[in-house]
């Protein structure tokens, strides 16, 4: 099954919290294609790293305080420097990532976001507000392309046998749609990805095809 029709323009129409939640479980279904092998010496701070990018996404999706997002996005970064891994492990760990830089997009584009609205009366010039405004909705694409790219990234990672990696992520998202969170390019509400919150069980996909 080759990947659907399913572009970032499509992913567009969600908010940008429900764009991460969309991205960190893609990424979550994959987790387990990240890790290296046993008796590999990195494996634990892979491990490691790749968990603390997923929980930061899932918490900026959820909206809560996330003081240490840029160390957490540095640390999943700095893990995917071996080349020495399987194709679909990397894909795997690069999913994870993905969703972190999102998360991270979104988180920097809230705090420019708050401190526009503290700015005073005298400093909003015309030229600086519309600098300000193309810098937010500059943050918001990022944030899109990387949760896009996490999708991409995770259905990489599954392989040929990935029909049921694919008909996951879409109910993933078809219920984010109707949940009607908000719109792009706002943050929109805060939405629970994970399996107690309203997108149910994560799942991992029943074939995971090596490569």
């Amino acid at each position: 099954m080759e990947l659907p029709n399913f572009s970032i323009e499509d992913l567009k129409t969600l908010p940008l919290r429900a764009m991460v939640a969309f991205a960190v479980r893609c990424a979550r279904r994959v987790e387990h294609l990240a890790q290296l092998p046993e008796g590999d010496v990195r494996r634990e701070q892979r491990r490691v790293a790749i968990d603390e990018a997923l929980r930061l996404a899932e918490a900026v999706a959820r909206g809560d305080a996330c003081p240490s997002a840029e160390a957490g996005v540095r640390t999943i970064d700095a893990s995917r420097q071996a080349a020495d891994v399987a194709p679909n492990c990397a894909s795997a760990a690069a999913a994870a990532a993905a969703a972190a830089h999102a998360a991270a997009s979104l988180l920097r584009l809230m705090e420019r976001a708050a401190e526009d609205e503290d700015m005073p009366q005298s400093a909003r010039y015309a030229a600086a507000q519309k600098f300000l405004g193309d810098l937010e909705s500059t943050t918001a694409d990022l944030a899109a392309m990387s949760a896009y790219t996490a999708a991409v990234d995770a259905f990489d990672a599954v392989g040929l046998a990935n029909e049921d990696f694919v008909a996951r992520s879409l109910n993933d998202y078809d219920t984010l749609s109707r949940l009607n969170l908000g719109r792009y390019p706002q943050p929109g509400e805060p939405i629970d990805p994970s399996p107690s919150g309203p997108l149910g069980p994560i799942q991992v996909p029943e074939q995971s095809s090596r490569r």
